[in-house]
């Protein structure tokens, strides 16, 4: 069951940037290229991206879903727990946090300041969108940002908004006419949640919480869902 969080009005692109980010809760998470510009021009920079997201960003989110495409990625995650985030921040940031003071000062992990687990996944978000645009820059011969500043955010305050987004974000392939089949589409979640393949998702806990591979594939293939309760809380490119 989703843990009720609090839940949000309508926003736009400007205000769903500064959604607080919470521990133990789920969103759904955007980003797209600078100017609408491709983020992905080799099959290679899509297996790079996932391999940066699991090595800067596994340690603060549970994975459940992701889709990518040539100009922007969507991803639905958990938020891990206050305990885990101080954990891996004391890792991560092993001389602390230096634009902020509270964090630096950090010597139990009760101390960590209410607004601190934000901060830490922001900065992460930071360092990864950096080292992978680094990449991608000497690759295309290019300089300059390669992402939007900011990413998007949602959060996801319902079972029913959490089934339908999974649905949403692996059909997001033939919404945007980037390819015909969500079904054999090779970067989106649901390609890989029905291999036996490790990664970086739970594929576990999405499979039961749809109670098998089957009814999670009968779902995908539901063509009428009505997404007028949904709409507002779907992020897409503007």
């Amino acid at each position: 069951m989703i843990k009720d969080c609090i839940k949000e009005k309508f926003m736009s692109a400007s205000e769903d940037i500064s959604i607080p980010l919470e521990p133990d809760c789920y969103y759904h998470i955007f980003n797209q290229g600078n100017n609408h510009e491709k983020i992905f021009y080799q099959e290679k920079n899509y297996i790079y991206f996932l391999k940066k997201l699991a090595v800067y960003m596994s340690g603060y989110f549970d994975f459940y879903a992701y889709c990518l495409l040539p100009n922007h990625f969507h991803l639905l995650v958990k938020i891990k727990t206050k305990q885990e985030i101080s954990i891996q921040a004391k890792i991560d940031f092993p001389k602390g946090f230096k634009k902020d003071a509270d964090f630096a000062d950090i010597k139990y992990l009760s101390s960590l300041p209410a607004d601190l687990p934000e901060k830490i996944i922001s900065e992460k978000f930071r360092r990864f969108f950096l080292s992978y645009s680094k990449s991608i820059n000497k690759q295309e011969n290019r300089s300059g940002s390669l992402f939007r500043k900011y990413f998007r955010r949602k959060r996801i305050n319902s079972d029913d908004y959490f089934t339908g987004l999974i649905w949403y974000i692996h059909n997001n392939p033939v919404k945007h006419n980037v390819y015909d089949n969500f079904e054999t589409y090779k970067w989106s979640s649901y390609y890989r949640i029905l291999q036996n393949r490790k990664s970086l998702l739970n594929k576990k806990q999405v499979i039961n919480w749809f109670d098998s591979k089957e009814n999670f594939v009968a779902f995908h293939k539901i063509k009428n869902i009505n997404w007028k309760r949904l709409n507002n809380l779907i992020i897409e490119a503007d």
